[in-house]
């Protein structure tokens, strides 16, 4: 079953996560195995959330050893996640 993950991460905005985003383009990660949709919700300028759908909790943790240290480095705060159950619509 695949898992639904949210993210409140503090002093994300958006200039931080094209950041994030170029740079994990640079490593090969912009589209990791087993994500099936990212998506970032912002106002203005600040992203408050980052929602992703993974297929399964091994590959979000895979990716997350290459994204840690990368919102690390633009001093971006991680927030605890919060796992859901996702029921995905053929």
């Amino acid at each position: 079953m695949a898992i639904s993950v949210l993210f409140r991460p503090r002093g994300y905005t958006a200039k931080r996560h094209r950041e994030a985003l170029k740079r994990l383009q640079a490593a090969g990660q912009d589209k990791p195995p087993g994500r099936l949709h990212h998506q970032a919700l912002a106002r203005g300028e600040t992203i408050e959330m980052v929602v992703d759908i993974w297929q399964s909790p091994t590959q979000l943790q895979a990716f997350a050893t290459h994204l840690m240290p990368i919102l690390g480095e633009l001093g971006v705060e991680p927030s605890e996640p919060e796992f859901y159950d996702s029921i995905l619509l053929d």
